[in-house]
């Protein structure tokens, strides 16, 4: 009996193998010391890959960096002469097979602004990553600048231009059939619009249909918010709008609600949002949306927290959480495994959330090792594996 209580002592004493997590995706963080590239594997934990952090510099917390799979495409300070700093340039880096990041080309497209570019506000994609936008302001038109990429070296060929958002060139919100683009404006009081746009065959975008916004309540008009808008798969959007007194000064009369819209198949923004069926948030000003891949959830973070949404198409949205965290969030991404990516700039921290349509959890922050201060982050993206980047 002792002989077989010892052998069984043995087996104990054998360290079990640790589960292996698959690799799933690769995030892409823009700090002050360049550019971290991490794995992610399935149970959401980050590492980090070598040779980070990769040589680039971002000059705004602003939605920066975006990529297709092959390419990634950030911001970067360069310098024509010591009295005239460029901040119009684009960087490409090749994005190797173990997710490393090699700079091939540096791009000023500043020089396509007639206007006088002063700064490249965004940077968005298409939805097949072969066309890539980019914000300029310039003070005037603050025009959208096209771009197809070559698949084969990643120049930037330059295909047109179109007059943007009289405040800043947001990022717009493509359609899931990659045929239109939205926007918003809020400015005074006879200018509350959401902006259309459509997308021609060659990429370049032109100005195209919008919607009525949605009814207020007496005495109110909404102010739709020009950096939260979110599509779903399904041709849907949503965005934030907040309620103000309908008079010159327009003050705000109540928390922001949340509206959702249907694009038609002449572009056309339709309504069944009003007052009465648009939730409120928690979050207070609403920072950014982003609309999970299933289109069933909608993330909504502001100064005060994150908040989730269940996304219901042409129908109202839904609350789903309370406030998750109570810090500020500024930027969102949701890979392919029901993972949330949250961060936020100042602090450098990205939190990392499994949501479902019936659960929660996660979110403990990772600070990025160029944080704190502020632009602790300025920007990031993840990249779902594989990446199946547009030939």
């Amino acid at each position: 009996m002792m002989r077989y209580l010892k052998f069984f002592f043995c087996l104990l004493a054998i360290p079990l193998p640790l589960p292996i997590f698959a690799q799933i995706a690769n995030v892409y963080v823009e700090g002050n010391s360049g550019i971290y590239a991490y794995e992610v594997a399935s149970n959401g934990e980050l590492t980090m890959i070598k040779g980070s952090p990769f040589p680039g510099s971002a000059t705004a917390p602003e939605t920066v960096m975006v990529g297709n799979g092959r390419y990634l495409f950030g911001v970067s300070n360069g310098t024509v002469s010591k009295l005239n700093p460029v901040t119009t340039n684009i960087d490409t880096f090749l994005i190797e097979t173990n997710g490393a990041l090699k700079l091939v080309r540096t791009t000023n497209v500043g020089r396509f602004d007639s206007h006088g570019a002063l700064s490249l506000s965004t940077l968005f994609l298409d939805k097949t990553g072969v066309t890539l936008y980019a914000g300029i302001y310039d003070g005037n038109t603050n025009p959208y600048l096209s771009f197809n990429i070559e698949a084969s070296t990643g120049e930037l060929n330059y295909t047109g231009q179109v007059r943007g958002n009289p405040i800043s060139p947001y990022p717009l919100k493509l359609t899931a059939n990659n045929r239109f683009a939205y926007g918003a404006v809020c400015e005074g009081a006879n200018d509350r619009q959401l902006l259309g746009y459509a997308r021609q065959s060659d990429g370049v975008l032109i100005l195209g249909k919008s919607g009525s916004l949605p009814e207020a309540a007496p005495g109110d008009v909404f102010c739709p918010l020009a950096a939260t808008g979110a599509a779903d798969p399904a041709n849907h959007l949503a965005f934030a709008m907040l309620p103000e007194l309908d008079h010159p000064l327009g003050s705000p009369a109540g928390a922001m609600q949340l509206a959702t819209f249907t694009v038609d198949s002449e572009g056309r923004l339709t309504t069944t949002s009003t007052y009465k069926n648009m939730p409120s948030v928690a979050v207070g000003w609403v920072s950014n949306l982003n609309m999970s891949p299933s289109g069933k959830l909608l993330a909504v973070g502001g100064s005060a927290g994150l908040q989730i949404f269940h996304f219901n198409g042409a129908n109202p949205i839904t609350p789903y959480t309370g406030l998750i965290g109570l810090e500020q969030y500024d930027q969102f991404r949701w890979d392919n495994y029901n993972h949330l990516y949250a961060i936020n700039n100042s602090t450098g921290h990205l939190h990392i959330f499994t949501v479902t349509p019936t659960s929660v959890s996660g979110g403990s922050p990772f600070t990025i090792p160029s944080g704190g201060g502020y632009g602790g982050a300025y920007a990031f993206t993840v990249q779902n594996l594989p990446r199946n980047p547009p030939q």
